[in-house]
């Protein structure tokens, strides 16, 4: 049985469009929250 990763992977490698648009937003939109979070974070 294949991790939930791995299943990720494949599924993405099946269908480029859904991996590039859906998940890239998503992905990108997360690391900004997490960019902004760790810049108020940090003592100036």
């Amino acid at each position: 049985m294949m991790s939930l990763h791995e299943e990720l992977e494949a599924f993405g490698e099946k269908m480029p469009e859904f991996r590039s648009s859906r998940s890239g937003r998503a992905i990108s939109r997360l690391e900004t929250v997490e960019d902004e979070s760790s810049d108020e974070q940090q003592p100036e």
